[in-house]
């Protein structure tokens, strides 16, 4: 999880560091749809569904996903 007012300055410079061993992917998050889940979308409320959803955080945060990367690009 990234947070904090000053991931403006550090968070590039994590990912710069990082992406000499890694493959770095930022993800955020996106639509739901629940709808697509039969046992969700036909027995939950509303109510119930969102808040199945909810991470309970004050504003959307950005996760970050490194994937190492192969042997013979790390190993020159």
């Amino acid at each position: 999880m990234i947070v904090g007012p000053d991931r403006h300055t550090w968070l590039p410079d994590l990912v710069a560091r990082a992406s000499e061993y890694f493959n770095v992917t930022e993800i955020k998050a996106g639509a739901r749809d629940l709808s697509q889940i039969p046992l969700i979308a036909d027995n939950w409320t509303d109510s119930d569904r969102w808040l199945l959803c909810s991470e309970g955080r004050a504003k959307p945060m950005t996760w970050l996903h490194f994937e190492p990367k192969s042997d013979s690009a790390t190993n020159d």
